[in-house]
């Protein structure tokens, strides 16, 4: 069988590049094009594919901007209706659509849609609220969760406990966020004695974020990883002694690898998959007590990575429900 897929591929982002990885893993044993960056409008792909699979991610959103949401809905459009395809949209957070006539158009796609996999509750709980017909809606996971883990190594100094700071400017970033940052990242090192690692998931942007913050602060840190290498980045993190987290995926490397971690919620699939794992998040306006929540952490450390360890195995098995009979074939 051949597979078409669309999604935010192809741009440096470490995230998106884990989960085209993970997609191109549970279906190695099909023939898989791929819609990236050089190749949007590539449609001989989707016409001789038999199936066009959309995701994953957070691409139906008009968060972004509604440019992109036409975009991956119009791919969903020219597969169905041009094209006849079997239609897939795979681990995906869908929504917030804000504006009315987005919603429509949202509402019009998806009801060609043949399967819908979600990554979180809320967006399960939305597209059910849609009434769909003859549209099967199964709730999984992002599909990083599938990835084969990297085995971990006894940490050599334990008195120094090891952060990363993963960082995104986002819209409506509160004023002097970055700075609020660099003080909390101040305040770890000086109490918790901590070494404070930045990783830029996103090459175009995050580095700007990571470098200010660094520039900000008046403690000693470090950048990481800042070539963008997924893999280099799951090893960096696996080490990791907690994670305090912008990007999504900085959240999801960390709990796959049994690490605990804080979000900062810019966007509601931050907060909904915190929430599912039963970790902190914080408003990027009042971060104010997060050097606490690290403390915190760090004093329950094994019962929180007791309570991750479960959350992974049931993330894990329900990463592998994306690839299971029916959802393509």
């Amino acid at each position: 069988m051949k597979l078409s897929i669309s999604g935010y591929y192809g741009y440096n982002n470490a995230g998106d590049d884990a989960i085209l990885a993970a997609i191109k893993q549970g279906f190695k044993e099909h023939e898989i094009f791929v819609l990236d960056a050089s190749n949007r409008f590539n449609f001989q792909y989707i016409a001789k594919s038999d199936v066009l699979i959309s995701g994953g991610g957070g691409l139906l959103q008009d968060r972004t901007s509604t440019r992109s949401l036409l975009y991956y809905l119009g791919i969903i459009w020219t597969a169905k209706r041009i094209f006849g395809k079997k239609v897939v949209i795979l681990a995906q957070s869908i929504g917030p659509v804000k504006k009315s006539s987005n919603l429509s158009l949202l509402k019009k796609a998806l009801r060609l849609v043949d399967v819908i996999t979600v990554r979180d509750q809320s967006s399960f709980k939305f597209v059910e609220s849609l009434n769909l017909t003859g549209t099967k809606l199964i709730k999984t996971a992002d599909p990083i969760f599938a990835l084969p883990r990297i085995e971990k190594k006894s940490q050599e100094n334990q008195s120094s406990p090891a952060i990363a700071v993963c960082p995104r400017r986002f819209g409506h970033m509160p004023e002097n966020f970055e700075e609020n940052i660099a003080a909390i990242c101040d305040t770890l090192v000086k109490d918790y004695n901590a070494r404070v690692f930045f990783i830029p998931f996103h090459q175009k942007d995050d580095i700007h974020s990571c470098v200010n913050i660094m520039h900000n602060m008046e403690q000693k840190s470090e950048l990481a990883c800042d070539h963008g290498d997924f893999n280099d980045i799951i090893a960096m993190i696996s080490k990791m002694d907690l994670v305090i987290g912008t990007r999504l995926h900085s959240l999801m490397f960390a709990v796959n690898h049994i690490v605990p971690a804080i979000g900062i919620s810019y966007d509601p699939k931050v907060s909904a998959f915190m929430e599912e794992v039963s970790l902190p998040v914080f408003d990027p306006c009042n971060l104010s007590d997060i050097p606490k929540t690290v403390g915190d952490i760090f004093q329950n450390k094994e019962g929180v990575k007791r309570s991750i360890e479960l959350i992974r195995e049931e993330f894990h098995d329900r990463a592998l429900l994306n690839f299971a009979k029916g959802v393509v074939t």
